[in-house]
């Protein structure tokens, strides 16, 4: 468009300069003509040739000028780039916090109320059943939070002022294995554990160390990896696996320690069973099952089943003889049948019409090489002549 606009321009241009000289040119006074002398003779003045008008010069070609390449843009300066904020020193893992008094408890009834799990003050069934860890002081649980998660029973509780989370494995066991946190709080170790592995995080103690080393797989390591940092120790007691905190763990750790903490217990059901303790199992420990059908006859779907039994059957009158039938024995020598003792007419061996046994004829099938034949043994005597009777 800009090119257009300019070749329009130098036109208007030429035709203004142009008319301007055509216009000059005609505001000029003719010359005047001198006398000729009288000796000579004068001739005859031709007539003033008009003067030619003048042609119009033609205008310039216009040749389109080539566009100016546009000017390059001035390199910006870069902007100086802001430098990074220093880093917050990063809190101690384990540092004290002003903790309200009541704080705790509120704050588990309140993560019972958002899982729907059920919150008691205390339970007098779970008094005894820990002694190791955050229970070995004695102390009775308290402030429960009491629920289901992942297939396993969860309870969290006030252990001694220790925050507690237990989960049931389901098959009790006389080995304990003790997971003890790197740079946590110094716990007292009992004599009956020894140092069975360790990971990046956690030591592991045992009773057993054999069991401990062979019970480890890759749940195992996931769950002490995930394990939230507020979890300074883990214990496997019985049949629970337990996880102990600090003083700053809330809701949101609760939270982060549900999934590792049922992969522990998943994995301590490999560890050997207590003697005492028997194979049954234990439905009220497992997930709700479906509900039971509606009690009465069942309707049958599909194609309609063919009976083959009557809808009565009656048993044909039994009637047993007045006198019991006398069955044959060998022990008495008797002879049943037709018997003429009067007729000694010798008969000769094979000349009646009765054909031998086993000779061929030609009505007897022909024998097959490949037939089944049965093997006899003939080294002993035949016992149906032995009556058992006697």
């Amino acid at each position: 468009m800009a090119t257009v606009l300019l070749l329009l321009s130098l036109a208007t241009a030429a035709a203004a300069v142009v008319l301007w000289r055509a216009a000059s040119k005609q505001e000029q006074p003719a010359p005047e003509l001198e006398p000729a002398p009288e000796s000579q003779s004068v001739a005859p003045t031709p007539e003033l040739a008009s003067e030619p008008a003048l042609e119009p010069e033609p205008a310039p070609e216009l040749t389109a000028e080539p566009e100016p390449e546009p000017a390059p843009a001035p390199e910006l300066e870069p902007e100086p780039t802001p430098e990074p904020e220093p880093a917050p020193k990063p809190e101690p893992e384990h540092h004290a916090r002003l903790v309200l008094p009541g704080a705790f408890k509120r704050e588990r009834r309140s993560w019972a109320e958002a899982k729907n799990f059920e919150f008691l003050k205390s339970d007098e069934y779970l008094e005894d059943e820990w002694a190791r860890g955050a229970a070995s002081n004695g102390a009775s649980p308290k402030d429960i939070v009491a629920g289901n998660v992942f297939g396993h029973e969860m309870l969290l509780m006030d252990l001694g002022g220790v925050n507690v989370m237990a989960m049931r494995t389901g098959s009790a066991s006389e080995e304990v294995i003790d997971f003890r946190r790197h740079g946590a709080l110094q716990q007292e170790s009992s004599e009956d554990l020894l140092e069975a592995f360790s990971t990046e995080e956690f030591t592991a103690l045992a009773t057993d160390t054999a069991v401990a080393q062979r019970m480890r797989d890759i749940r195992v390591n996931v769950a002490l990896e995930r394990m939230p940092k507020d979890v300074t120790g883990i214990w496997m007691e019985s049949e629970w696996v337990l996880a102990q905190t600090t003083k700053n763990a809330f809701s949101q750790v609760w939270d982060d320690m549900l999934a590792p903490l049922a992969l522990l217990a998943d994995a301590a059901r490999t560890l050997p069973p207590r003697p005492s303790a028997s194979n049954a199992l234990r439905m009220e420990d497992g997930d709700p099952t479906r509900p039971a059908p509606p009690t009465g006859p069942v309707e049958l779907s599909g194609l309609p089943a063919i009976r083959t039994v009557t809808d009565h059957f009656e048993h044909p009158p039994v009637q047993r003889p007045e006198e019991p039938i006398v069955l044959p024995t060998r022990a008495i020598d008797d002879s049943r049948g037709d018997f003429n003792e009067e007729d000694t007419t010798a008969h000769d061996i094979g000349a009646d019409d009765v054909d031998a046994i086993g000779d061929n004829t030609p009505d007897s099938p022909q024998k097959n090489a490949n037939d089944v034949r049965i093997t006899r043994q003939q080294g002993t005597d035949a016992s149906i002549f032995e009556d058992y009777s006697e």
